[in-house]
């Protein structure tokens, strides 16, 4: 190749924005273009004529030697191609400059010259492409983590509003927080002047014994919620006070075994959180000063009817046995009148009484959710009349008090006739909710009767379909002799009436 081709050669090497080695059939460099001269006096390249007469693939090899990865890949690439085994290799890596860290793709390509096989290498700046990509996987990252986040709140939400006991509340809210936190383990510590229970999960900060007594010590006056300063600055826990009404009554703590420091997204998360916990015991006392006000109202209730209904009756019957011994000596016939009169008072007053007693348990149907009632209901009466009773009880959510009191009297009611009255041997019960809908169905295969000849105070029909129409409920009682009976009743939140009275 004369001189002139060798310069034309050179130019349009050097025209090239590449980072451009060529290397013989040894894997010496015999040839680089300006942009890899300009990167080596920019960086401080200390190869004497930029690497010229270097070995390239025993450079790579000492490289990888020290630990390099990249530098082992690439002199495995380069080798490749030069012994034919593959027409090109390309390969991506990042590179430390003074200037901070850059990034290459990197290609070599066969020559073939007289000599034997050469290689070009070619490395090209992609630091531009290489940080939009890093930028887009980081704000993808960043949308799925915010979107699971969103859905574990939302879940949280839900388990608040589910009427579940406040433990499993608190500890579904420290289960999730561990997840999104990817922690060793998140725990919620009281204050000493609390009523709550210390919480956490299985592990119960067994790598530092020491965590659980933070709150008290380090931790024991934290600042207003939300306050960074009430954050520690250890890498290896967060606390987050929990307030309620203003006071401080615990401290959510997350736990990492080794150290690290959370960004301010994952500070924020765990004030969240730390709300989320205070809803929750704010929740809880609520919904108990709530019952108090229920059970004290119902106990006014049984007050008035007890003056009302039972005294009045009562009262009435003393009136008639006063002057009965007068009406004795003038009219026995109308005496006679008088004691059936009294009679029938006192069996009113007695019905009265009993129905009184029976709602003295009214505080407890109220306090407890109305599957936990019927399952004690029906395990009761089935020892006491020995049958058996199959029960189907789905999970509920705490009803209104009249929806829970009603319902509770209603499967009663049912239960009583089908295991006193009808002669049954199989009973089943059936309880379940769905959304703001509750069905409660109870069949018998007893005797049965025909509800068109049977008047409404029999057989508990009245006092049955008195109870639906209370908190608006429908009620389907169907019967035929020697068919058994079937009592289905459904109560629908929002229906005119179905949040009772």
């Amino acid at each position: 190749m004369d001189e002139g081709t060798t310069r034309l050669l050179q130019a349009v090497v050097d025209a090239l924005s590449a980072h451009i080695a060529v290397l013989d059939s040894r894997g010496v460099i015999r040839a680089v273009n300006r942009a890899w001269r300009t990167f080596a006096d920019a960086n401080g390249l200390a190869w004497p004529d930029y690497g010229l007469g270097r070995d390239y693939l025993a450079t790579l090899g000492a490289a990888a030697a020290r630990g390099d990865p990249d530098a082992g890949v690439i002199a495995r690439g380069i080798a490749l191609v030069q012994a034919g085994a593959q027409d090109e290799f390309c390969y991506e890596y990042p590179c430390g400059t003074p200037a901070g860290p850059l990034w290459f793709i990197m290609w070599a390509t066969p020559v073939v010259a007289e000599i034997g096989t050469g290689v070009v290498v070619a490395h090209e700046d992609i630091t531009v492409r290489k940080l939009a990509e890093m930028a887009a996987e980081e704000a993808r990252q960043v949308a799925e983590r915010r979107s699971a986040i969103a859905a574990a709140l939302k879940g949280i939400l839900a388990v608040l509003n589910s009427g579940l006991a406040l433990d499993r509340i608190l500890l579904h809210i420290l289960t999730e927080a561990r997840a999104l936190l990817a922690a060793t383990t998140v725990a919620l510590v009281p204050s000493p002047d609390s009523e709550l229970s210390a919480l956490c999960d299985p592990s119960c900060l067994a790598g530092d014994p020491e965590a659980l007594a933070l709150s008290q010590t380090e931790y024991g006056n934290p600042g207003p919620a939300g306050d960074e300063s009430s954050f520690p600055s250890s890498s290896q826990r967060l606390v987050s006070p929990v307030q309620v009404a203003g006071a401080w009554c615990a401290d959510l703590i997350v736990y990492y075994a080794a150290g690290r420091v959370l960004n301010d997204d994952e500070v924020d998360l765990v004030t969240d959180l730390a709300l989320q916990t205070s809803l929750a015991i704010e929740n809880e006392a609520l919904r108990r000063r709530v019952q108090a006000s229920a059970i004290e109202s119902e106990r006014a209730r049984l007050l008035r009817e007890l003056h009302d209904s039972v005294s009045q009756t009562l009262f009435s019957a003393n009136l008639i046995a006063d002057t009965l011994p007068r009406i004795w000596r003038q009219h026995p016939e109308e005496a006679i009148d008088g004691l059936e009169q009294i009679r029938e008072l006192t069996r009113a007053a007695l019905v009265d009484f009993r129905t009184l007693l029976q709602d003295l348990d009214r505080p407890v149907l109220v306090a407890e959710p109305l599957n936990v009632s019927i399952e004690r209901l029906a395990d009761q009466l089935s020892r006491q009349a020995g049958v058996p009773v199959r029960r189907f009880l789905g999970s509920l959510t705490l009803l209104p008090a009249p929806v829970q009191v009603n319902l509770y009297r209603i499967a009663e009611e049912a239960l009583n006739n089908a295991l006193r009255h009808a002669d049954a041997h199989n009973i089943s019960i059936d309880l379940s909710q769905h959304g703001g809908a509750v069905w409660l169905r109870i069949e018998d295969d007893g005797r049965g009767f025909d509800p068109t000849l049977v008047s409404s105070g029999h057989h508990g029909l009245g006092i049955m379909r008195h109870r639906a129409e209370e908190i608006a409920a429908d009620l389907d009682v169907h019967s035929a002799p020697g068919a058994g009976t079937k009592v289905r009743v459904q109560w629908e939140e929002g229906k005119a009436g179905g949040h009772g009275r």
